[in-house]
């Protein structure tokens, strides 16, 4: 081909294609835009992973509420053995210890010799029983306000 004939089929071409274009330019106008029958992926993906985020936040604030009851409820335990302690320490304190004999400050007056020996070997028994039975007491409270710490 000649480069007059190359120079006029290239116009041609040009021609061609600028009518193509004017047509599809016309049909795009005159067509609405179609609308999507279905939501990209990526869309629903995202939704998804809102959904599970929500989901996990839940869970996790209601496991905090059960945690923060627990503990509540752990701490009122704790303060009622630790009053139940201390009631029976005082009350293990208001006795002394002589030697041989427990006496009570309470009962200290009835250890002064105006009653019979009888008197205060009953008296000196009954003491016995109860400081022992207090220090029993005082020993499980401490096991059981160590476990509830623990």
């Amino acid at each position: 081909m000649t480069g007059r004939e190359k120079r006029s089929t290239r116009k041609a071409w040009r021609e061609r294609k600028k009518r193509q274009k004017q047509r599809q330019n016309l049909t795009e106008s005159l067509t609405p835009p179609s609308t999507p029958t279905t939501s990209p992926p990526f869309e629903i993906e995202a939704r998804r992973e809102s959904r599970k985020a929500a989901g996990r936040k839940r869970v996790r604030k209601e496991r905090s509420r059960h945690v923060y009851r627990h503990v509540e409820k752990l701490k009122v335990k704790l303060q009622t053995k630790t009053r139940e302690a201390d009631r029976y320490k005082k009350r293990l304190q208001s006795y002394k210890y002589d030697g041989q004999k427990l006496t009570s400050y309470k009962n200290k007056s009835s250890f002064k010799g105006t009653e019979s020996a009888q008197q205060n070997k009953k008296n000196s028994f009954v003491s016995q029983c109860s400081y022992s039975r207090l220090t029993r007491k005082i020993q499980i409270g401490k096991g059981k306000q160590n476990k509830t710490t623990a």
